[in-house]
């Protein structure tokens, strides 16, 4: 397979509960953390600090990476890098395609979304 994708996503804390955004993914409505794709000038690292400002506008300090993770996507291998995170703010202004955004408990994540590895956290 020749086309290979990364992406980073972020597990903002906040009182035992995570953020998920509710967005339009590959024509589905899904609740996922922030994050997206890795840019070729960039660092997983980096472009998790990127997407998490440019999603939410939160400034974050990184923490650990606490997984990765590959699967296959309409002929595409993407890898992933999820990172927890220490947020300086909680002033979240999301952008337009982002439909709605909530803190979860780590139960509920599990359900709405089974890829985020909150068993690591």
């Amino acid at each position: 397979m020749s086309n290979i994708k990364l992406y980073s996503r972020v597990l903002v804390p906040n009182n035992n509960k995570y953020l998920l955004l509710h967005e339009r993914k590959h024509k589905d409505l899904v609740w996922c953390p922030p994050g997206g794709k890795v840019e070729s000038d960039e660092t997983p690292e980096a472009a998790a600090i990127r997407e998490l400002k440019e999603e939410t506008g939160i400034d974050a300090i990184m923490g650990e990476l606490i997984q990765k993770c590959e699967y296959v996507f309409n002929n595409v291998l993407w890898y992933g890098f999820y990172f927890k995170c220490t947020p300086k703010h909680l002033n979240i202004v999301v952008e337009p395609n982002i439909i709605d955004y909530g803190f979860f408990t780590k139960d509920e994540i599990k359900q709405m979304d089974p890829y985020t590895p909150v068993d690591m956290i």
